[in-house]
C-alpha cells in the first residue's frame, strides 16, 4: 500500500535505553544489557533475559507492559501539537499471546487487562482518543501502519499514533519459549533471546506535494501471511515476505534503484534465517550490494510486538544523525504464527506522486 505518512513524532523505550537518541547510539556502539532473571528454567538456571533496568523486577505482565509503553507514548506526545478538537487515534501492535480464541479474533482476558491499563493511563492530550489493537506479534508494526494509512485515506483522524508494545518477563511467555526449545542459552544456539520494548510513532496526513515536509517518511507498507509457522515441521517457504515485499519495492523497480539500508527481525533461530535466505534471491535486484543487514534483536533481545516499529525509529534516528548507510531503509518483521510485514521509509525525498 502507497502511504507517504510523515512521521512527526516518536519515542522508545528499550534495554538499551530510555529513549530513541540514547538506543540508536547504544545500538551502533554494540552495547547490549543481558541479564539473569529470576525465571528458573528446568535445570535450577536463572534464565538470561533483555529487561529495561528502570523497571522492577516485581512488575509483570501487562502491568509491566503499559509502564514500557505510557513512556515512550509521553516521549512522542511532547513534540506535537494536539488541540482539544483533534480527531486522533490510538493503534497498537500487541503480542499474539493475547489474540482471542473466538473466530472473531479480538483479544483474551490478558489483551483485554492491557487495553483498560492503556486507557486509564492516557496521556491528557489523547485521553478521549479511540484505540484499536492487533494482536500480531513482531509482523503488527505493518499492520498498525496499513490501518493508519485507510484512517487518513477516509479522512477520519488528523493524526494517528502507532504503537507497539511486548515483554516476554511474564511466566507464560517464557515458559511457551521453553516447551517449543526456543530459548536462547549455550548449549541451544537456536533460539531467541527474551526481551521487551515499547515504540510509538505520531503519522500526519500524507502530504500533497513531496516538498511540503523534510519529515522522514513512510512510503510504502505491505503485509502478507505465511502459511509455515515457526514451530511447523516444514521451514517457512519465505510466501508471506515475499507477498508484502512485491509492494514495498514498488518505488524501487520502477526507478531500477536499490538500497542498502535492510533492518530485519533475525534473531539466532535457523527458521527466520532460512527464511531470509530465500527473500536473497528473490529480491536481490533491489537489495544493495553495500548492504550490511541490521539485526537489532540480537542486541536488544526479541521485543515481539515493538520490534517492527523499534526497526523504523532506529532508521529514524540515522538519518537524523547522519549515520544511515542509504537514504531508504526497508524494516521485515514477522509473527510466530505466520503474519508478515514489511515497511518502506525515506529518510528525503525520492519519488513524485
Amino acid at each position: 500500500m502507497h502511504c507517504k505518512i510523515p512521521i512527526v513524532s516518536w519515542g522508545l523505550t528499550t534495554p538499551i535505553g530510555e529513549n530513541a537518541p540514547q538506543t540508536a547510539l547504544m545500538f551502533r556502539a554494540g552495547v547490549n544489557n543481558f541479564t539473569e532473571s529470576p525465571f528458573i528454567d528446568g535445570f535450577g538456571e536463572h534464565i538470561t533475559m533483555s529487561l529495561v533496568s528502570t523497571l522492577p523486577m516485581s512488575l509483570v505482565g501487562p502491568q509491566r507492559m503499559v509502564q514500557l509503553g505510557m513512556e515512550a507514548l509521553r516521549q512522542t506526545l511532547r513534540s506535537i501539537p494536539i488541540g482539544e478538537k483533534a480527531r486522533v487515534v490510538l493503534i497498537l501492535a500487541l503480542p499474539e499471546r493475547y489474540s482471542g480464541d473466538s473466530p472473531q479474533g479480538g483479544l483474551n482476558q490478558q489483551g483485554e487487562l492491557l487495553m483498560q491499563l492503556v486507557r486509564d493511563e492516557l496521556p491528557a492530550p489523547i485521553r478521549s482518543s479511540s484505540i484499536e489493537a492487533y494482536p500480531h506479534g513482531r509482523g503488527g508494526g505493518a499492520f498498525v501502519i496499513h490501518r493508519a494509512t485507510e484512517l487518513f485515506q477516509a479522512k477520519q483522524a488528523d493524526y494517528v499514533i502507532v504503537g507497539g508494545i511486548d515483554s516476554y518477563y511474564e511466566w507464560g511467555a517464557i515458559e511457551s519459549l521453553l516447551k517449543s526449545d526456543r530459548l536462547l542459552t549455550q548449549d541451544n544456539l537456536d533460539g531467541l533471546m527474551p526481551g521487551e520494548g515499547a515504540a510509538f510513532l505520531a503519522l500526519a496526513p500524507p502530504r500533497i506535494r513531496e516538498s511540503e515536509s523534510a519529515h522522514p517518511t513512510i512510503a510504502y507498507v505491505g503485509v502478507g501471511k505465511e502459511p509455515q509457522t515457526v514451530l511447523s515441521e516444514e521451514r517457512s517457504s519465505g510466501r508471506g515476505f515475499t507477498e508484502a515485499l512485491k509492494e514495498v519495492v514498488t518505488p524501487l523497480r520502477n526507478n531500477r534503484e536499490r538500497t542498502d539500508y535492510w533492518i530485519t527481525d533475525l534473531t539466532s533461530e535457523l527458521y527466520g534465517v532460512k527464511e531470509f535466505q530465500i527473500l536473497i534471491a528473490r529480491f536481490a535486484d533491489v537489495l544493495g550490494t553495500k548492504t550490511l543487514l541490521s539485526t537489532p534483536l540480537r542486541e536488544f533481545g526479541d521485543m515481539g510486538a515493538a520490534s517492527l516499529l523499534v526497526f523504523c525509529i532506529l532508521a529514524v534516528e540515522s538519518w537524523y544523525g547522519g549515520f544511515a548507510p542509504d537514504k531508504t531503509a526497508i524494516c521485515m518483521g514477522g509473527s510466530d504464527s505466520g503474519a508478515r510485514g514489511v515497511i518502506l521509509l525515506q529518510g528525503r525525498t525520492q519519488w513524485a506522486s
